[in-house]
């Protein structure tokens, strides 16, 4: 579109630059005074450019006025406020160039005359005549001129802005469909994730919760907020499975000291479902349901957030805890 009205535009242009043509010719002589008459039709504030051709060597004088031949007397013609003289000094082919801004009239006219002798006033017959050549061209051309540069302008930072946009809306488009399709994905993903705990790959549904919900707080599209309700039926069998983690832990520490922090044991431990608080809690937990049950023999000191391990503790205890344990583990490798 832009390419087309700029070469319109470019043509408009080459049609208003009206090439040199001859204007209404009128020939007189009087009062001394051997002159052609030209009569010039111009437009408010147009440009004349007025070009003569002279033959010989004599000398001319170009009157440039808005009276009409009749009103001219060699007396006064040169003092007439309104006329524009212009002399030439008669060169073989010499060219003499007038540039004129019309003033508000209709009807200009243009005298060249051809004076022979010193004093100006000798009339000889059959002297060559000068050939005259008006152009005048419209005020509105300057503002096509500018235009058209606008418009060439237009041509060279038109196109490369609309292929810089069209390349942001393609960009935009891709991210838009993407970030659908991730959408789509992540909301498919609860039911892959009850899979992984049905077959018990606890390890890799965990992965794929924290997975899920670092993009939930990129993306924040309201589809995907019913993602915890959705995987909260599973969350028990996830926190059994962390739980048992953590006796194992406990057991082996159990077994060879006498005493343990529990920033010791949570340096043994790889939860990734909970965050540092939550494993504290759930630790606790686990170590006074192990002392209730006996699963060890041992005192839990609150205040310093210790563990008191007591050796005595029955070897058929450590026997079925070994044999629960192996259990687990076969279970969790099935």
């Amino acid at each position: 579109m832009v390419l087309i009205f700029g070469l319109f535009s470019i043509f408009v242009i080459s049609c208003l630059n009206i090439t040199p043509t001859r204007a209404y010719e009128y020939h007189d002589s009087f009062n001394a005074f051997q002159c052609n008459w030209y009569q010039l039709e111009l437009e408010d504030n147009d440009i004349l450019n007025v070009t003569l051709h002279i033959p010989g060597e004599n000398v001319y004088n170009l009157y440039l006025t808005d009276l009409a031949k009749e009103s001219y007397d060699r007396r006064n013609i040169v003092y007439y406020p309104k006329t524009y003289i212009k002399k030439c000094s008669g060169e073989p082919g010499e060219t003499l160039y007038l540039n004129y801004e019309a003033s508000k009239k209709d009807i200009y006219y243009i005298a060249v005359n051809n004076i022979i002798g010193v004093d100006g006033y000798t009339i000889e017959s059959n002297h060559p005549l000068v050939e005259i050549y008006v152009n005048y061209e419209y005020d509105g051309l300057k503002f096509m001129n500018k235009l058209a540069l606008i418009a060439l302008i237009a041509l060279l930072i038109i196109p490369p802005i609309i292929v810089l946009i069209g390349k942001k809306y393609k960009k935009k488009e891709r991210k838009k469909k993407s970030q659908e399709n991730k959408i789509y994905y992540l909301s498919e993903q609860p039911s892959y994730i009850k899979n992984l705990v049905e077959n018990k790959e606890f390890p890799m549904a965990i992965k794929k919760i924290n997975e899920v919900r670092e993009n939930i707080k990129k993306i924040k599209d309201i589809k995907l907020n019913d993602f915890e309700k959705k995987i909260h039926p599973i969350k028990d069998k996830i926190i059994d499975y962390e739980k048992q983690k953590i006796r194992n832990v406990v057991f082996n520490f159990s077994q060879r000291f006498s005493k343990v922090e529990l920033n010791d044991i949570i340096e043994k431990l790889y939860i990734d479902s909970m965050n540092k608080t939550e494993i504290f809690q759930l630790l606790r937990e686990v170590i006074r349901e192990m002392i209730k049950n006996r699963e060890i023999n041992a005192e839990y000191d609150n205040t310093s957030e210790m563990i008191l391990f007591s050796k005595e503790i029955e070897i058929e205890k450590i026997d079925d805890l070994i044999s629960s344990f192996d259990n687990w583990e076969g279970q969790k490798k099935i």
